[in-house]
């Protein structure tokens, strides 16, 4: 099992790093996991966000990839 971290969790939603992606495309949907501290601290990056209903959409879609 792989547990993500919160930068890797960013930089995915963000699609700002392509070696991450590919990584994480490796693995079977059920082997890759986010922890609750992760998901707590995507949704509280959120609240300095000037994007806010957009980003909080593209968190929500993301965490419930996993």
């Amino acid at each position: 099992m792989w547990l993500l971290d919160t930068r890797v969790c960013v930089s995915l939603i963000n699609r700002s790093d392509e070696l991450a992606s590919a990584r994480l495309l490796q693995h079977s949907r059920g082997s890759v996991r986010l922890c609750s501290v992760v998901k707590a601290e995507l949704l509280f990056a959120l609240r300095n966000s000037s994007r806010l209903a957009e980003n909080v959409q593209r968190v929500e879609i993301f965490c419930r990839a996993f």
